[in-house]
């Protein structure tokens, strides 16, 4: 059992109906097998043994080094451990035996062993399943079992992993992605079978939505479907892709799809994008104009007698 005082950092609310502890520091407690109880509110006495304790250990093991001169903590550290087993070692002056003799006679049998490896703090988050079968974090995307699609689920995540639960059910964990922006984790078995059966959106509805943009704008989503086994990853592109028509017209997004066919096997949004913000396609277009246009004389025959 822990029992801390009412600190913010470790124990958000403390009542006599209800208790709310800091989940990193109740994640770190459920690692060890451990309980919070943190002393009541006002109730001094809750601790009072604990606290007696430590200011026994400052006047015993602090007060006897301060005199000392360390050149690193090291060196403290390993001086503070002499003086502690001193301490621990220490007979008792009102009742026999010492806090070393108690501890192996009572409490060293009923200890639990310590986890392979040491605690790393986590921090907690939540997020939403998107439409691909995806949580994003930190603008990279990681797969999640497809019946959660449109749920609100859980996110732990420490220096090296992610973690996603929906209530304490552990349904993925991920590397994290380092040093990218875009990425994505995806586990294979997350995603639907056959996946135009399953969700509102699929690569059929986007092919349709395509074709009614233009025959270059469906060629680019279907080139990009075509490139992986896993089209859900490809959703956010292609929706993104097809929604540049609302502000740039559906004629300048087939015109800048045919442009960047010429130029790239898969163009993807950013390609499209900077070809309409840059107005190359306005250019494409009046130049096929004028060669659909037939050659004029504008002098005429008269002018030359």
């Amino acid at each position: 059992i822990l029992t801390p005082d009412n600190l913010k950092a470790g124990i958000t609310k403390n009542t006599s109906s209800e208790l709310i502890v800091n989940k990193t520091y109740q994640d770190m407690a459920e690692y060890y097998k451990m309980i919070v109880i943190p002393g009541r509110v006002r109730k001094p006495r809750d601790k009072n043994q604990v606290e007696n304790l430590m200011l026994r250990m400052e006047q015993t093991i602090i007060g006897r080094l301060r005199n000392y001169q360390f050149f690193s903590i090291d060196e403290y550290n390993q001086a503070a451990l002499k003086e502690l087993e001193r301490f621990n070692n220490k007979p008792f002056q009102k009742k026999e035996g010492s806090r070393r003799e108690l501890f192996e006679k009572y409490e060293r049998a009923t200890l639990q062993p310590l986890p392979i490896t040491d605690y790393r703090m986590a921090l907690f988050k939540k997020a939403k399943v998107q439409s691909n079968s995806h949580i994003a974090y930190l603008k990279n995307y990681y797969s999640v079992p497809y019946e959660y699609i449109g749920k609100e689920v859980d996110l732990r995540i420490t220096s090296d992993d992610i973690e996603v639960f929906d209530s304490n059910n552990l349904l993925s964990r991920h590397r994290l992605i380092k040093g990218r922006v875009g990425a994505y984790s995806t586990i294979v078995e997350h995603m639907p079978k056959g996946s135009n059966a399953y969700g509102e959106w699929n690569s059929t509805r986007y092919l349709n939505w395509a074709k009614t943009k233009g025959p270059h704008v469906y060629e680019v989503v279907y080139r990009i479907f075509s490139s992986t086994d896993i089209e859900q990853r490809y959703y956010r592109t292609v929706h993104s892709i097809l929604k540049l028509a609302d502000t740039y017209s559906d004629q300048r997004l087939d015109n800048s799809c045919h442009l960047a066919l010429d130029e790239i096997t898969r163009p993807m949004y950013r390609d499209i994008k900077h070809i309409l913000e840059t107005g190359r396609d306005r250019c494409q277009e009046s130049h096929d104009d004028s060669e659909s246009q037939p050659t004029l004389f504008t002098r005429g025959g008269d002018y030359f007698g």
